[in-house]
């Protein structure tokens, strides 16, 4: 189990509830294809780096799937950068 943000944000994307949610929302179908590799990790001949399947009866539905699995990305890379810059202090500077 990896503890980075980019594997943390595919396990949120990737989870069976979050799956079902963008599937009542939008009436697109999503599979899950490949394995995570962490950044510069090597990737087998034989795998494939993870990654969705959307399929929809219309092209609208699978635009609308599409772009509810960029929000929750982007919703939770927002998150992250907040939560690290919190660690940090609200400055770039801290007074000792």
């Amino acid at each position: 189990m990896c503890a980075s943000s980019l594997c943390l944000c595919a396990l949120q994307i990737t989870h069976r509830e979050t799956i079902a949610q963008i599937n009542e929302l939008t009436g697109a179908a999503i599979t899950i294809r490949g394995r995570f590799y962490d950044k510069g990790e090597k990737i087998p001949d034989d795998d494939k780096k993870l990654h969705l399947i959307i399929e929809g009866p219309t092209q609208a539905k699978v635009r609308a799937a599409k772009d509810e699995c960029k929000a929750i990305i982007a919703d939770f890379t927002e998150r992250s950068i907040r939560r690290d810059q919190g660690a940090q202090g609200p400055g770039k500077y801290n007074v000792m």
